[in-house]
């Protein structure tokens, strides 16, 4: 099995006065890709995700994963180079 992969994050464009399109930042991890098995540290990567994203609500993130928790999967990137770039959409 091939676990090499790459993930790409790329910025809204920004328009610059004096440049015609739009200056964009993007960033490429590049590395190894794997399946989390541990179970708990994978409802516990859930939690804290929730919590990230103001679901202060203990007792609605159980809820959630209580509901959902066999169909979730986490996969760990590990990175083994990391670029970025801006670049003029021109």
């Amino acid at each position: 099995m091939n676990d090499k992969v790459s993930f790409t994050v790329f910025e809204k464009g920004i328009p610059v006065e004096s440049k015609r399109g739009l200056d964009v930042r993007s960033v490429i991890i590049f590395g190894r890709i794997k399946f989390i098995e541990d179970r708990e540290k994978t409802l516990n990567i859930c939690r804290n995700i929730s919590r990230q994203f103001d679901f202060a609500d203990e007792d609605f993130i159980e809820g959630e994963i209580k509901k959902f928790a066999n169909a979730v999967a986490c996969l760990e990137l590990i990175p083994e180079h990391i670029t970025g770039k801006l670049i003029n959409e021109s």
